[in-house]
């Protein structure tokens, strides 16, 4: 059996720790730290001896430096040549300040030419080898040489240099008084100072041989070091003895300063503290240690009748008696021991009155409270629970209460009970309960009670019924599950959102919307779908308008998670509550089609109004394009009888040529007035689209070598059938166009494809769907505004400055175009070119190589009645007829010209028929000559084109049409064709 200490023991013990043990360890500690102090203040004394003596050898080698570097100016100024002036100069520097043992002046070839003292064999002596000269010859600053015995003096001698702009001053600096510096740094009784150049050589030591021999002491471990970088103070053994050593450095010549002096000797007054403590220490333990014995023989007894006490309140005796007089905090602990002892006396007394309260209420309470073991056997049932499942306590206590669960939450609450095994020890469960009155739904807190080893000793469990609560909550379930699927039933967007924008519900119409799951939408404020420019109006127009208004509707753009753009019709309001945060409520509906079917309603009625604006503007054209014609017939006739009668030599030939070249010009400006009005084409049939394009291209780019030319054409396009000539026209306009709008060159795409329009694309504009042509022409020139963009089709407007341009050349192309019953669109911004998108209806024919018009004049015979209500085209059009061999018969009217072919068609051969006339017009006309004689050949003239009325004629039976002006080869052609099967017709040049 094993002994147990007594308190005697233990405490007599303890105060033997306690006296001497923090002596012995509080005094360890403070001797090592001041052990610790002392040997770093000796070193660090050392240390600042060291650096004493680097700072003034500094100051022993700056002072030789400052007296050459004035000494350098004033050679440098005065030159060296003056050899008297110069050597005193020397020799009173030598003198004066005693440093030097010779001053030499030597030039950059390194000749030595003055040297005081002044030595013959000096003068003159070639030092460039020297390495002193080399190193100052290429750094051009100042040098300090290398350490070397000096000749003259038997001394250690440095050489100091001084660069100026004709040489260098050469000092040799005896460094013998350096000794007198380490003599008097010596460290009694045996530490001395010493001073190495950078090769480990002695400068200065107190051992003079050392100095005069050059010893070297490179391999000496505190030189070495020194010598390495590694400066400090440091520890090692020297020859046996444990010696203390410091090194500084003298940075201007990279000489070290040692201090060294025997780690016993410089530490004496480490090892005298130690002695003096150890003894100090020893005394005191003693002193506490019969100290300790005196106190505890004082304290045991009290000690023992307190434990007597002790053992009597634990036997439930609580009257303690009042100890006698001992040490103060012994008194006041048995009188602890006695207020205790009462203490303990009243809480019994008032636990006892506590358990019967608890009794009541838990036998009163509604809730139910149960106590089972780890194997769910029933350890304690409160009233309120034996009264709902109808039983006595006595018949539940023992059982298994899993018994009274429902089959189906069986397995349910035992997993819930696994978790009361894991700390907290705690868990919450809801359970259906099979009661006499039927299923009943509870909800169990359970709390684990553990014994001394940590284990669950019971679950006490507090229960309460809720099926009251279950049934309201499963109502609102589904109420709210109704209200979802209604939420998310409805086609529009529905949506919630906090104060800052951020939606916090939104229904599945507005996640089919964006593409976003609903998780990524909730959280996120509506602006971030928006364009970057206009986030900062969500916060301004959208957020403010609701906290100040309380509602806001629009219409806003934002974009989806495919990056498709959507328009959303919204509107939000503001549901504020008395007791809680106000929210944002509102709805919306996806407008994107119905955007995009407004914005193209709108470009179909503005292309509508420009059509019927282009149309009515394109009559008045046409009437004025017509009247010019009969003018310019006028002219052209004149200028052809005259070009007749006249011989390339005759001095008004070129005239007359250049009168036609300008009668050309006026009937291509014609040309494009009636092309804008859609006044007919000339000479269609099927060609080829890409041929087209190539060759106006090729024709264009010869002239505008600063723009560069892309071709892309579609093979095996389809043909066209259209006026070449007309949309040659319209290619050069659009290729002028692109190249005024780059100034300083550029880039044209050109491009070929088929297309086929639908009814939708072509409807609006009243033509036909089917297969299509399209040309595309882009540049990247400067681009239109939307001003000019909107009016560039428009007659006679242009964006170029008075008198650059006519503005036709984009209206008759659009004429031309429509003429041909295609469509002609334009694309641009400013700053990104222009594109023209024309297209043109497919032909069903193959296309046709051009032919090139025969040049002869074709004479002939026969009777012709020419009929125009303008008499100067009567006058012309007889003589040029006349020149061609035929007799005229003249007719100013419509009513005329039937009343003479009614007399005389036995005789004409031809009617060459105006159809514009006022009163009988041209149709009338000639439906009177067919009554008259239906095999009458008439050849339409008019200063419109063919299409229209003129094509209805030859519909119906027209021989031929010739456009105003003509000249008198074109006449010639049509009407010998015309008349050559009935008269005998001869040919002239």
């Amino acid at each position: 059996m094993r002994t147990q200490t007594t308190l005697k023991n233990a405490l007599t013990l303890g105060f033997v720790i306690v006296g001497i043990l923090p002596i012995v360890i509080s005094g360890f500690f403070v001797l090592q730290v001041l052990t610790r102090d002392m040997e770093r203040e000796i070193a660090q004394r050392n240390m600042l001896l060291a650096r004493s003596l680097a700072r003034e050898v500094e100051r022993f080698v700056s002072e030789p430096m400052a007296v050459l570097g004035h000494a350098a100016e004033v050679v440098a100024n005065q030159s060296f040549l003056p050899g008297m002036k110069t050597d005193v100069f020397l020799e009173s520097v030598k003198t004066y300040y005693g440093l030097f043992n010779m001053i030499q002046i030597i030039d950059w070839n390194g000749v030595v030419r003055h040297a005081c003292p002044l030595y013959p064999e000096t003068v003159g002596l070639d030092l460039s080898g020297q390495p002193f000269f080399k190193q100052t010859a290429l750094s051009r600053q100042t040098y300090f040489s290398r350490v070397f015995v000096s000749m003259q003096t038997g001394q250690p001698t440095l050489v100091v240099t001084r660069p100026f702009e004709s040489g260098m001053l050469a000092g040799y600096l005896n460094l013998a008084s350096l000794n007198s510096l380490t003599d008097r740094s010596s460290i009694r009784p045996s530490g001395h100072a010493a001073i190495v150049d950078r090769d480990g050589t002695y400068i200065a030591h107190p051992d003079r041989r050392l100095v005069s021999q050059r010893v070297n002491v490179n391999d000496f471990e505190p030189v070495r070091r020194g010598l390495a970088g590694e400066l400090g103070t440091f520890r090692y053994d020297k020859n046996g003895v444990d010696t203390l050593s410091s090194i500084a450095l003298v940075p201007r010549t990279k000489w070290l300063v040692v201090v060294m002096q025997p780690a016993e000797e410089a530490f004496s007054p480490v090892n005298r503290s130690r002695t003096i403590f150890g003894i100090g220490a020893a005394v005191a333990a003693l002193f506490a240690l019969s100290v300790a014995f005196i106190s505890l023989k004082r304290a045991i007894g009290p000690v023992s009748r307190l434990l007597g006490n002790v053992k009597r309140i634990a036997a439930g005796d609580y009257a303690i008696a009042t100890p006698p007089e001992s040490y103060r905090e012994i008194d006041e602990l048995a009188d602890g021991f006695r207020i205790m002892a009462e203490a303990v006396d009243v809480r019994e007394r008032a636990l006892r009155e506590s358990e019967m309260k608890y009794r009541l209420l838990v036998d009163n309470i509604n809730d139910f409270i149960v106590e089972f073991t780890p194997d769910r056997s029933l350890r304690f049932v409160s009233p309120s629970y034996c009264q709902a499942f109808g039983r006595e306590a006595e018949e539940l206590l023992g059982k298994d209460f899993m018994e009274l669960v429902h089959r189906e939450d069986r397995w349910r609450i035992s997993q819930s009970l696994e978790v009361v095994r894991r700390p907290p020890h705690t868990a919450y469960y809801e359970e259906r309960a099979m009661t006499p009155g039927g299923v009943r739904w509870i909800a169990w807190s359970a709390r684990a009670i553990l014994n001394d080893n940590g284990e669950i000793d019971s679950v006490i469990s507090v229960g309460r019924d809720i099926t009251e609560q279950r049934r309201a909550q499963e109502q609102i379930r589904r109420s709210e599950k109704k209200f979802r699927d209604l939420f998310n039933s409805i086609n529009d967007l529905l949506y919630t959102q906090d104060l800052e924008g951020r939606f916090t519900t939104v229904n599945a119409a507005m996640v089919r919307t964006f593409g976003y799951s609903e998780e990524e939408l909730i959280g996120r404020r509506a602006d971030e779908f928006m364009k970057e420019e206009l986030r900062p109006y969500f916060e301004s127009d959208y957020l403010e308008a609701l906290k100040r208004d309380g509602f806001h509707e629009g219409i806003s753009r934002y974009t989806a998670k495919n990056g498709q753009r959507i328009y959303i019709e919204y509107r939000s309001s503001l549901v504020r509550f008395p007791d809680r945060e106000p929210y944002i409520s509102g709805t919306g509906r996806d407008v994107t089609e119905r955007m995009a079917a407004e914005r193209q309603i709108r470009q179909l009625q503005e292309e509508v109004i420009q059509a019927k604006k282009m149309e009515a503007i394109g009559t008045l054209a046409g009437g004025i394009a017509h009247d010019f014609n009969n003018l310019l017939m006028g002219i052209q006739g004149n200028v052809s009888l005259m070009l007749l009668e006249s011989r390339p030599m005759d001095a008004q030939y070129d005239r007359l040529k250049g009168m036609e070249r300008y009668v050309r010009s006026g009937a291509d400006l014609t040309r494009q007035l009636l092309g804008f009005a859609r006044g007919g084409k000339y000479e269609v049939k099927p060609i080829d689209p890409n041929d087209l394009v190539r060759q106006s291209a090729e024709l264009f780019g010869r002239t505008r070598k600063e723009i560069e030319m892309r071709t892309r054409f579609q093979e095996g396009v389809w043909s066209i059938q259209a006026d070449r000539s007309q949309l040659e026209q319209v290619l050069l306009n659009l290729f002028v166009n692109a190249w005024q709008s780059m100034p300083s060159g550029g880039t044209l795409f050109l491009e070929t494809e088929n297309v086929e329009l639908a009814r939708e694309e072509t409807g609006p504009h009243n033509i036909p769907e089917g297969r299509f042509v399209r040309i595309r022409v882009k540049d990247t020139g400067v681009g239109m505004s939307r001003e000019t963009r909107e009016r560039v089709f428009e007659p006679f407007f242009t964006s170029k400055k008075m008198g650059r341009g006519t503005g036709l050349g984009l209206a008759s192309a659009y004429g031309i175009v429509k003429n041909h019953g295609g469509l002609i669109r334009v694309e641009s911004k400013l700053g990104r070119g222009s594109t023209f998108t024309l297209d043109i209806p497919a032909s069903k024919h193959a296309a046709k190589e051009t032919e090139q018009p025969e040049q002869e004049l074709r004479r002939g015979t026969g009777t012709i009645l020419l009929v125009d209500d303008e008499d100067m085209v009567l006058e012309v059009g007889t003589e040029m007829l006349s020149r061609l061999g035929y007799q005229t018969i003249s007719a100013r009217s419509g009513a005329e010209a039937v009343a003479l072919f009614e007399q005389e068609r036995d005789r004409i051969d031809l009617v060459i028929l105006d159809l514009v006339m006022p009163g009988l017009g041209g149709g009338e006309v000639y439906d009177r000559l067919q009554e008259i004689d239906s095999e009458v050949r008439v050849l339409i003239s008019s200063g419109y084109s063919v299409d229209g009325q003129a094509q209805a004629v030859l519909d119906r039976g027209g021989s031929g049409f010739i456009q105003k002006p003509f000249d008198l080869q074109s006449l010639s052609r049509k009407v010998r064709d015309i008349v050559s099967p009935r008269t005998t017709a001869e040919t002239a040049s």
